[in-house]
């Protein structure tokens, strides 16, 4: 599969851009790719910013947020987790991640889904700039209905 990011451009009232990522880094690889997905991406993000932009990253990061609890879904009895890998906390400091951490975003499909069983994690959420402040973040408890993913809905404010 070939996985990264969708950029998208919005002009705004003050001369800025908003730049809004969808992302979809890799799953299906050793680390190394996803590694470098999240290198080139860094660099991007860092450059707008620089530039003055706002910037708002989301979607299906394929793997946690820094500081996560990679056990906070992990129930009694039920399947074993797959490995999860935490983005740094160093990626882009200053930067804001936001999540829900109350409500799972991803399960495990190994099986048909069970809720007091299958694994759940949340690898779906946002990074922000500095220069954008999040409001509200809230993950939909769908208990996966429609996919193996759940949405995340964000609110956010930019800041001049």
């Amino acid at each position: 599969l070939d996985r990264c990011f969708l950029l998208q451009r919005y002009k705004v009232e003050n001369g800025k851009e908003l730049v809004v990522v969808n992302t979809h880094n890799s799953a299906y690889d050793d680390g190394s790719l996803k590694q470098r997905q999240m290198e080139y991406m860094r660099d991007i993000l860092a450059d707008e910013y620089a530039k003055g932009n706002y910037v708002v990253v989301g979607g299906d990061w394929n793997q946690t947020p820094p500081g996560f609890d990679n056990t906070s879904f992990t129930k009694p009895g039920g399947e074993d987790p797959y490995d999860q890998v935490s983005i740094s906390n160093k990626y882009l400091e200053g930067w804001k991640w936001a999540y829900d951490k109350s409500i799972a975003t991803n399960r495990k499909v190994t099986k048909a889904y069970d809720p007091a069983k299958t694994f759940t994690t949340v690898i779906d959420f946002f990074l922000v700039s500095p220069n954008v402040e999040v409001i509200s973040t809230k993950g939909e408890n769908l208990d996966f209905e429609y996919s193996d993913h759940q949405p995340v809905v964000m609110q956010v404010r930019l800041i001049d």
